[in-house]
Parts: C-alpha cells; structure tokens; sequence
C-alpha cells in the first residue's frame, strides 16, 4: 500500500489506499452519472501511467485497486526464463525461473497459472514517493478517463433515442447551430433543421427529433424540426391509437410551417381513421399544428388502390378521374375547372406535397384538355397502326379503341384475343398478327444494322485519326 497525495481544487487532502478511495469513488459516480468500476478503472490507469514515469517506460507495470477494502497495488509482469538463459537476461523484463519461485515463496509476487519457463509472474513493485509532476500525471490520465466514460456513457443514452421526441434547453446560439441542452448533454441543432421563421434565445426551451448520433471524441447528437418523422412521433403524443401501433402512418409530405399531408392507415380497421386523428373539433391535430407554428395539417386516409390514394391526397379538390401510368411514372388526373385551384394549390403546394406521396409526377388536366389529349393519342395511335400494319383506318382505330397502345403489344397477343374485337374474324385476327410479328422483327433488325454501323464508322474515325498522328509524326 501506498500514499497518493493529490494536490488542486478540493484534493488537498491525502489520500490512502483504503475504503475511503472506494467511498470517494462512488461519489465521484454518482456525481457524473457513471458506474464506479469505470471511474477505479480510470484510476488504475492514471497510478499506472504515474508509476511507468517513476520506474520507467519499459516496464511492463499494473496497478490493482483491491474493489472490496480500497488497497492499491502495484507490479510488474515478468517473463519467465531458463536459468541457463541468465547470461542474457533482461531484469526489467524477465526474471529466471528459480527467482520466480523464491519471489513466490516469500509473498513479493503472484501468478494465476503454473510457474514454468514461458510464463509470466508479477512481481510487487516498492511504495513510491510521489512527486508533484508525477501526481498531476496521473490527475490527468483519471480525468481524461472519466470523461471518457462520460462520453461513452452519453453516446450509449442517446444512441437508443434516435427517432424520437426530446426536450431541452437552448444552451448557446451561433450563427448555424443552435446548441440545446438535453438530459445534461449538449446536442446541436442546425438552423437549416429549424422550421422557418423560428427564433430561439438562450433558456428557451424547446422539442426537437434525434435525427443521429456520431460518435467521436466529442460525441454529435443532431435534432431536427423539419423531419418528416417529427410530426409523427408528435402525432403519437396526442393521438393514443397511433401510440399503441393501432394507427399507422403511411406517408408523410412537408412544407415546414406551412402545410404537411399524413396519410393513416387502420390495422384494426378503425371505422373513423382521420376523425381518431384529428380529433374532436380538430383539437388532437390542433395540438401539433400548434408546436410546428401553425404548419396546417391534413389528415388523409390510405387506399391500396393508388388511383383512389391520389383523389384523396388532392383534397379538399373533388377529382373526376385518376390515370396512373405507371410506364413513364405519370399520373393524370382530370379535375372540374372550378376546383383547379384547390387541386394545385398556392404555389403548386398542393399538388407538390400530393406528389411526394404518390410516388410520381402527377399532371392535373381539366375535363375539356382531358379530352383534347385522349383524342391526340388516339389520332397518334391510329396513324401508327395505320402505317406499321398497313391496315385500313377503321381497322386502327377499332385496334385503339380496344386499348392497344403499341404495335408490339398486338405482336404479343394471341390470334383468339385479337378474334374478340368486333369486325375481326379468324382471319383478319391472324393477318394483323403477321404484320405485326414482321414489323417487330424489321424494326429490330434495323436497330440492331444501325447500331453495327455506327460500331464500324466510330473505328473507321479512329483508324483515320491514327494514320493522321502517324503522318504527323
């Protein structure tokens, strides 16, 4: 046992290797929210490297704090060798078997295996006088532990509260981040995560979304109030079926502090899913509409039919009808011109938030330009089967109306299909079918000339731009 005097800021005081370390150790745990075995850790380390500084760095030396009465020991490990070998022994570093045994024998050393060449013994080293320099050694090496701790203690809360609400303190404000104060620990919030028009001034205090936690010698933890997710975990505070997972949502869209659509799903079918939301006299969504500055929220119920997803995600617009062309990820929808504006919104906003949602670029149309288009495709068409099939214009257009929309889709169909257009026998079907097959196959075989051409003049230019260089050389 030894004397370790401590000198600073409420360690003037000496300090034994006894049950008063363990007694100060837990203080010193509780105080910074930490496990004491972390904390008598760090202290073994900061003995340990003040010790090294004292015998030597190339010592191989431990230190031991007794967990039940507070003693604190010091060694060094030692390598075992063969007697015969002690011509080249290194005392620092090993020590010869029968010393080792003789060291054992008297209490200056223990072992945990047997003793035999090849193994290793520690070997007690003697008190040391503790220099100031070497104390604030190891002051700082347990310092730099505990904060250590504190770190990891910091990253592990705040790890497992990715995706969810907090509440804290503004602590500080810069110029782009916004420090907020959370269970103690600093957390940082950007001012591009911050809703627009919001100002925050020190001691205010605020909610805000774990968007990630980076670890690092100063652990980041990043908030958010525009994420989509933050108005959901909101929704989940006032709306209790969301909480217990009765109410799911399916889809979210934002304009922060502006307007946001939700779209709710029933897994235990919910007669009334958006009035659960919203509900009585809107005060549940009111409620979040509130923490997010008056952002205006509408609640939409979900439809696996997409088509019906989309009329509803348009509200309040009555839509007339919903074309999903899932081939070029377009959807067209044909609104009654008096509710154009309320389909597109202030500034498209609307539809914009709608679009996000559906998953596609959604074209609002009026009943009449809804016409015009149909009747474009279907001249298009009509021409295109006109000269691909070399077919009579009744013969196209009955292909059109029937909802072919290419001449490859006729090629694919069987001759019975075809059969079921009215006008069309057996053989009409089967005529129409071979020049579709023969216009398919010339086609690719044309694409396929083109692309061998185009093979060959790109080596022809490059043929030719080496006889230039070689001309030139």
């Amino acid at each position: 046992m030894f004397i370790i005097k401590l000198t600073g800021k409420n360690m003037a005081d000496t300090i034994k290797g006894s049950r008063e370390l363990l007694l100060i150790t837990e203080k010193l745990a509780n105080d910074k929210g930490i496990e004491a075995e972390s904390i008598i850790r760090a202290m073994e380390d900061g003995i340990k490297l003040a010790a090294r500084k004292k015998y030597g760095y190339d010592l191989a030396v431990e230190c031991e704090i007794d967990r039940k009465n507070g003693n604190i020991y010091l060694y060094n490990i030692l390598d075992i060798i063969d007697d015969k070998d002690i011509k080249n022994i290194d005392y620092k570093k090993q020590i010869t078997l029968s010393d080792a045994v003789s060291k054992i024998k008297n209490n200056k050393a223990v072992f945990q295996e047997n003793v035999e060449v090849g193994g290793t013994i520690k070997c007690e080293l003697p008190p040391i006088d503790m220099s100031r320099v070497i104390v604030q050694i190891a002051k700082n090496e347990i310092i730099k532990k505990v904060k250590e701790a504190e770190k990891e203690k910091e990253y592990n809360e705040f790890i497992n509260k990715v995706g969810t609400i907090v509440n804290g303190v503004v602590k500080n404000t810069g110029q782009r981040n916004v420090v907020v104060e959370v269970d103690g620990c600093e957390t940082l919030l950007n001012k591009d995560n911050l809703i627009p028009g919001e100002y925050y001034r020190v001691g205010d205090r605020l909610k805000a979304y774990v968007v990630d936690v980076v670890r690092g010698n100063d652990n980041q933890v990043f908030l958010s109030r525009v994420d989509n997710e933050f108005l959901v975990e909101l929704m989940k505070y006032e709306v209790t079926e969301m909480y217990d997972g009765m109410i799911e949502a399916k889809g979210v869209a934002r304009d922060p502090g502006s307007k946001a659509k939700v779209v709710v799903y029933s897994k235990d079918n919910i007669t009334d899913v958006v009035g659960t939301c919203v509900g009585p006299r809107g005060a549940k969504i009111q409620a979040v509409s509130s923490e997010l500055r008056g952002e205006k929220i509408d609640v939409i119920k979900w439809s696996e039919d997409r088509a019906e997803l989309v009329a509803n995600l348009l509200s309040p617009a009555k839509v007339s009808k919903v074309v999903v062309n899932d081939n070029i990820g377009q959807i067209d929808v044909v609104i009654p011109k008096d509710q154009l504006n309320l389909a597109i919104g202030r500034g498209g906003q609307n539809i914009r938030l709608a679009s996000r949602i559906a998953g596609g670029r959604i074209n609002i149309l009026t009943d009449e330009e809804e016409k015009q288009k149909r009747a474009a495709e279907f001249s298009n068409l009509t021409s295109l089967f006109e000269n691909a099939l070399d077919v009579e214009e009744v013969i196209a257009q009955l292909l059109v109306a029937d909802g072919y929309s290419s001449v490859e889709e006729i090629a694919g169909v069987s001759v019975e299909s075809l059969q079921k257009i009215e006008g069309f026998d057996e053989d009409i079907a089967t005529e129409i079918k071979s020049r579709a097959e023969e216009y398919v196959e010339d086609t690719k075989e044309s694409n396929d000339n083109t692309t061998e051409d185009d093979i060959d003049n790109i080596d022809s230019d490059n043929s030719k731009e080496s006889a230039e260089l070689a001309t030139s050389k």
